[in-house]
């Protein structure tokens, strides 16, 4: 059973990378900062896909991890023909895995407390 503390970190490191990757690209700062904050969201979304797959054999997390696959290998072709728009679908998995950790983490919430979590 996936305990809350995790994935309230989860959630927590998730916001603070999302508020910092808004904070980048509001005020229209250089690309390469943006682009650097999308792909350490990115990344730390992969990253926990991956550890709640492996560690709690977590069914839901999959598709995130084989759309993050196969995005990371075709960003080359990507950039190279649509050039910074290549990013686009990587902002719609990152949204749909945010949605995703912070439904979990609600219906979490709901139940209730075991001995380890408290």
């Amino acid at each position: 059973m996936i305990s809350i503390k995790r994935m309230k970190i989860d959630l927590l490191v998730q916001l603070i990378l999302l508020a910092g990757l808004l904070a980048v690209i509001l005020p229209g700062l250089s690309r390469s900062l943006w682009v650097a904050s999308l792909a350490l969201l990115g990344l730390w979304q992969a990253g926990s896909a991956l550890q709640l797959a492996i560690a709690f054999d977590y069914k839901q997390r999959h598709p995130f991890i084989w759309a993050y696959l196969l995005l990371a290998l075709l960003l080359p072709l990507g950039l190279y023909t649509w050039g910074l728009w290549a990013l686009a679908p990587f902002g719609i998995v990152i949204t749909a895995y945010f949605r995703a950790t912070l439904r979990d983490t609600l219906s979490l919430l709901q139940r209730p407390r075991s001995f380890w979590d408290l």
